[in-house]
């Protein structure tokens, strides 16, 4: 194999990898956050959705749900 083909096919495989990175991104950072909010004590919560826009630094959380539960019964 050239050496022009190998360093073709590597950038090929490293923007593929870093396309796909980019499409699950969202549902990476949606189960990170769910996790995180189910981590805390005495609280219950969730997102629904988390957007993100990469090329100005931003995201954008919909959907969010923080519930006290109730310390009787650890019902919300």
């Amino acid at each position: 194999m050239k050496r022009r083909s190998r360093w073709g096919v590597s950038l090929l495989v490293v923007l593929g990898a870093l396309v796909g990175l980019r499409l699950a991104l969202p549902w990476i950072l949606e189960d990170y956050v769910n996790r995180q909010l189910a981590a805390l004590e005495g609280y219950w919560g969730q997102v629904e959705d988390v957007d993100v826009a990469l090329w100005r630094g931003a995201y954008q959380i919909q959907g969010v749900q923080i519930e006290k539960e109730n310390k009787q019964d650890g019902n919300r």
